[in-house]
């Protein structure tokens, strides 16, 4: 998503206001950002409904006929390289993905009756020699992270360090990963064989984030902790922040709870080319989950079955767009 970035504290303003009415259906109630804290204290119970958080955690997709393209989608952005690497994707049922659409809105907005899921990652070259790399998507699949084969039709899955290569990087090439969450279709490429996959990079996951994930076996084994989350921290490799975070020049992390009690989107300020003018629009949004179809942008109030808070997530996808 690429916007003006201008009200950024006017933005924040209403977010919390918007979450203190509209989180009071979460788990626990309360605000998204201390979420965590009640699950750890055993306020929180997690229901049965909330097995159903993620695509991983997920009962089989019905699928329809043609998955879903895969592609590598580069592009310009100031003197920063943008990389979309896709490696799997499917497409499922619109009414099981939003079961709180009547008819006449599901024939409104998916008139095919089809939704389509990308799995994959955003990289940032920047002129300066940073990498940056947005969630790590779904991982090898002889891991067996996310069984999509079984389950649905869907396009061959192709291996991130492929996808990387094509763009003329190597896993050494990677200096930062953000995680927007950690449900594990965002994060199951950070380790192969027990070790990081980007051995010279730090992984950013947000405290509320991951204290939520970590704080029962049922959360660890559902957001595969210990196959890709445990061995960063092992190794030095994983840094939680606190809210709004500056990864480097031009790469600020914000906090926006709903889809996941941590949840959080990057803005990338646009730097210009030398000798240039200034960009226009100067900024652009890595939002992960906030948004799972372009149709949400017309109407932030559709939330999908995987929101851990579907009001909440409803009013921050209002607040940031």
């Amino acid at each position: 998503a690429i916007g003006s970035g201008g009200g950024r504290q006017g933005r924040n303003d209403r977010i919390a206001k918007l979450l203190a009415e509209a989180d009071k259906e979460a788990p626990g109630g309360g605000s998204s950002a201390d979420a965590a804290q009640a699950v750890s204290a055993g306020k929180v119970t997690v229901g049965a409904g909330d097995e159903e958080s993620c695509v991983c955690c997920i009962p089989p997709l019905r699928a329809h006929r043609e998955p879903a393209a895969a592609s590598i989608f580069t592009f310009q952005f100031g003197s920063v390289t943008v990389h979309q690497l896709s490696d799997a994707g499917v497409t499922c049922d619109a009414a099981w993905m939003f079961p709180s659409l009547n008819a006449l809105e599901l024939e409104a907005g998916f008139p095919e009756g089809r939704a389509v899921l990308s799995f994959g990652c955003v990289l940032f070259r920047c002129a300066n020699g940073t990498t940056v790399l947005c969630d790590t998507s779904v991982g090898a699949p002889d891991l067996g992270v996310i069984n999509l084969e079984v389950h649905t039709e869907q396009r061959k899955r192709r291996q991130l360090l492929e996808l990387l290569g094509a763009v003329g990087l190597s896993p050494e090439d990677i200096t930062v990963v953000t995680h927007s969450h950690m449900h594990r279709d965002h994060h199951s490429w950070n380790v192969i064989g027990g070790t990081p996959t980007f051995p010279n990079a730090i992984h950013l996951i947000q405290r509320a984030e991951f204290a939520y994930w970590t704080s029962t076996a049922e959360l660890k084994e559902r957001s595969g902790y210990a196959a890709t989350i445990q061995p960063l921290e092992a190794a030095g490799k994983l840094h939680l922040v606190d809210g709004t975070y500056d990864v480097c020049d031009g790469f600020r992390l914000e906090l926006c709870p709903g889809h996941t009690p941590g949840h959080q989107l990057v803005r990338v300020s646009a730097m210009p080319v030398a000798d240039e003018l200034p960009c226009s629009p100067p900024a652009m949004y890595v939002v992960g989950d906030l948004l799972h179809q372009t149709q949400q942008v017309t109407h932030p109030e559709w939330s999908p079955r995987f929101d851990w808070s579907a009001a909440a997530a409803a009013s921050i996808r209002a607040a940031v767009l």
